[in-house]
């Protein structure tokens, strides 16, 4: 059984960089993943790519209502996002 196997990982900017070994580290050992980004098409193709259960679009209007309600039982979550200026 894999380390996250059934645990629920909400992963920001997960389509690149940190964000992106954060999400391959905890598909490899089972977790689902939430992602969270701002570049869409960028996002949709990780998303895919690595297999995760949900995606929004942190500037879209759904966000974070959309996102909550399929994230109810978190076990992690990592932040890779900047602070906006």
């Amino acid at each position: 059984m894999k380390r996250l196997e059934g645990k629920v990982a909400i992963i920001t900017g997960a389509a690149r960089g940190m964000g992106e070994a954060h999400a391959r580290l905890f598909s490899q050992e089972g977790a689902k993943k939430e992602e969270l980004q701002e570049k869409q098409e960028l996002a949709l193709s990780k998303m895919k790519e690595l297999g995760n259960e949900y995606f929004d679009n942190i500037v879209s209007g759904n966000y974070p209502k959309g996102f909550v309600d399929h994230a109810i039982d978190i076990n992690r979550a990592i932040n890779n996002l900047p602070p906006r200026k």
